[in-house]
Parts: structure tokens; sequence; C-alpha cells
């Protein structure tokens, strides 16, 4: 079986492009908040796959906690109606969120090499990241 001699180099140069192209994920003004600041240094650290996965997954963690603080705050400021229904559209998002993220690994994890489970990871981090920023939006217009 013949073996291309520069397949090792493709492979490296895809991991390098991969994990660049994560240190430009978020939009030019998603930049400015702790949790992507972080995450860009994290990424800009990485050494490794191992870092970059490591720095993602916190990242998520960090997303989670954000969206658990904007949930509490937003069910603080509403009446009992409004309440009612944010729990119940946490719920489904809650439900909507693990089959997307089951979906996104098996899709994404039938891939071949270690290279795309940075991949799955950063799909995990935008998925949370989004719920977090729309909680927090709302409650930004009960301030106008």
């Amino acid at each position: 079986m013949f073996r291309h001699p520069f397949k090792g180099f493709f492979i490296v140069l895809r991991l390098a492009l991969l994990v660049a192209c994560l240190g430009a994920v978020s939009r030019a003004d998603d930049d400015k908040h702790p949790i992507d600041l972080w995450l860009k240094k994290a990424l800009d650290r990485a050494a490794s796959t191992a870092d970059t996965r490591h720095a993602l997954q916190t990242a998520e963690a960090k997303w989670d906690q954000e969206m658990n603080r904007a949930y509490k705050t937003l069910m603080r400021r509403l009446d009992r109606t409004q309440r009612a229904m944010l729990l119940r559209s946490q719920k489904a998002w809650l439900a909507f969120r693990d089959a997307e993220i089951q979906t996104s690994d098996a899709i994404v994890g039938s891939k071949q090499g270690t290279m795309w489970l940075p991949v799955i990871d950063e799909k995990h981090v935008d998925l949370v990241k989004a719920r977090a920023l729309q909680l927090a939006d709302y409650d930004r217009l009960l301030d106008e």
C-alpha cells in the first residue's frame, strides 16, 4: 500500500487551521464578553488538542453558569404568568439542548480523527452561549 509522504504534514496543517478558526469563531461584538475574552486567551495558549478541548469545555461551563445566572435574574423580574412561560420555555430548551448535543456529537463524531473533537466542543459552547445571551437580552428588554 502506497502512503503519501506528506499525509502527516497535512493532518497537522489541518489541525493548526482548525485551532486558528476556533480563535476567530466569535463575532466582533461578542468578543467583548468576559467569557469570550477568557476563551480567546485560553485558545491562544493551547498547545494541543487536549488543551483546546479543555478550554472549550471550561468555556461551556462558564456559559452554563452565565445562563443560570441570567435565568434566575430574569425569573425575579417577571410576573407569575411570565415566570410560568419562561419555566416552560427553559425546560423545552434544555430538552432541545440535550437532543442537539446528541445530534451534533453523532454527526461530527462520525468524522475520523481527533481534530474533530474540538469542533464538537465548540458546538456545545455556541449552543449554551446563545441561550445565555438570549436570556440576558430578555432582561435588558425589561429596562427599556
